[in-house]
């Protein structure tokens, strides 16, 4: 069995609560123990997170029995806890007993998404309290790369942009044994979306992408050549038209380091000129 406190939000407030993953022989397949209402929103999530951990690891020789010590547990911000536990019960990798996690990875493409500003700030606080009670030493948490600065005077925040970068961190002798699986998965052009743009993204350097996530909207901007400018020095491609979802893309060296989806593209561009002033936190 293994084992991870998460923090659920019950108004405005983190509550600690001991996520378990149990691994078993079996043939591929992840369980829910019965005793906890498990709501359609974290049923997507565990889905999105057993599709990503597929990718990367072998496990069709395994289940899995996934429970939580709680009644009922709803939304998307156990990914990243989940995918580290699922990793964790994979290889054997014990979890360190001081670093927890939350995050929200809505596709199975290995990005976490910005994260609610409130909604970790209470858990910021209430891992707080629980390190003090429980005389955890340097307690750390992984936390969504933000915009956001976080008050916080005895928690070590630590940002992750994707369940790869979280895993590096926390279970860095399995990030390094399945290195080859994660550079594919990262790499340009393994991401579906940029597929009409490859001939205009720089080799090296950094580079932002805006890019429609709808089908039917890139089927018809292949069409047209993508707009490039600059934002804080940085080149930017945007392709037209950008209706209904979009993915801002910041690449670096041909590696995808993180992915926020929008529908917004001013919003998505204001984001990114801001981003120029904290991207030394994203390769950390």
């Amino acid at each position: 069995m293994t084992s991870t406190v998460i923090f659920v939000l019950a108004e405005n407030r983190g509550i600690p609560r001991t996520l378990s993953v149990q691994r078993m022989t079996g043939d591929g397949k992840i369980f829910l123990d019965a005793s906890t209402i498990f709501y359609p929103e974290w049923q997507f999530q565990l889905r999105a997170v057993s599709q990503l951990i597929g990718k990367v690891f072998d496990c069709n020789d395994y289940d899995f029995l996934v429970s939580v010590d709680s009644d009922a547990v709803d939304g998307w911000s156990t990914s990243v806890p989940l995918f580290l536990l699922l990793s964790s019960a994979v290889t054997g990798e014990e979890l360190p007993k001081n670093v927890f996690s939350t995050g929200c990875m809505f596709s199975p493409d290995g990005w976490i998404s910005h994260g609610r500003v409130e909604a970790v700030q209470a858990k910021i606080h209430a891992l707080e309290v629980f390190s003090q009670e429980n005389s955890i030493q340097v307690p750390t948490f992984l936390i969504p790369f933000s915009l956001h600065k976080y008050r916080t005077e005895a928690v070590h925040l630590h940002y992750v942009t994707s369940m790869f970068s979280a895993l590096k961190t926390t279970l860095p002798h399995t990030f390094e044994s399945h290195s080859s699986q994660i550079e594919n998965l990262t790499h340009v052009r393994a991401q579906r979306d940029l597929c009409h743009l490859l001939d205009y993204i720089p080799d090296a350097g950094d580079v932002f992408v805006l890019v429609p996530t709808d089908e039917h909207e890139s089927s018809k901007s292949q069409k047209t050549s993508p707009d490039i400018s600059e934002i804080g020095g940085t080149p930017c491609i945007k392709e037209q038209p950008l209706s209904g979802y979009m993915s801002l893309y910041f690449i670096r060296n041909n590696r995808v380091l993180f992915k926020h989806r929008y529908t917004n593209a001013d919003r998505a561009r204001a984001d990114a000129s801001q981003y120029q002033e904290v991207l030394h936190e994203v390769s950390r």
